[in-house]
């Protein structure tokens, strides 16, 4: 099984060499207070700047994005043709210093995106991704406390995660 499958998180050094690797981040960064942004998208559509602007994130909030892409988990362009985040946005969130960004399909980046753009974006700057959430649509309220449980393993770009939505 790789570090990466599942419901995972990116550490920073999955694309920053030299960044902390998934033990090295404090345990302090898996519990936060998380904003839910629903914004159905099809294949290879971005989530843009203009879809986050509007909501009222805070510094080291985590922002989650439902974009009903987790309805598609069987389907063959699950992993080639996800809608992502667009790189404006994922600045956009550096810039509001987020904690955490999460989104409901295999990557915060389009499958179309071959230069990963938003990892690039997002880890360099220590903020973490976790990709492949699901049930985000049981989720009742904006916003809840999201806590997400990495494995410590060792020297890794990431982890399988548990994540847990209170509301």
């Amino acid at each position: 099984m790789s570090t990466h499958t599942g419901t995972h998180m990116d550490a920073p050094s999955h694309f920053a060499p030299g960044m902390p690797s998934i033990d090295k981040i404090p345990a302090g960064r898996f519990v936060s207070s998380a904003l839910l942004i629903s914004v159905h998208r099809k294949a290879d559509q971005l989530v843009e700047k203009d879809d986050v602007e509007s909501e009222e994130i805070k510094e080291g909030d985590t922002v989650v994005f439902a974009t009903g892409w987790e309805e598609r988990v069987r389907k063959r362009n699950y992993m080639t043709e996800n809608p992502g985040i667009a790189a404006d946005a994922a600045r956009y969130l550096a810039r509001k210093r987020v904690n955490i960004v999460g989104i409901d399909g295999p990557s915060v980046d389009a499958g179309s995106d071959s230069k990963f753009a938003v990892h690039n974006i997002l880890l360099p700057r220590n903020i973490l991704a976790v990709e492949n959430l699901c049930n985000l649509g049981k989720i009742a309220r904006k916003r809840f406390m999201l806590v997400v449980s990495p494995l410590k393993l060792q020297g890794a770009t990431g982890s399988p995660v548990r994540a847990l939505a209170i509301v």
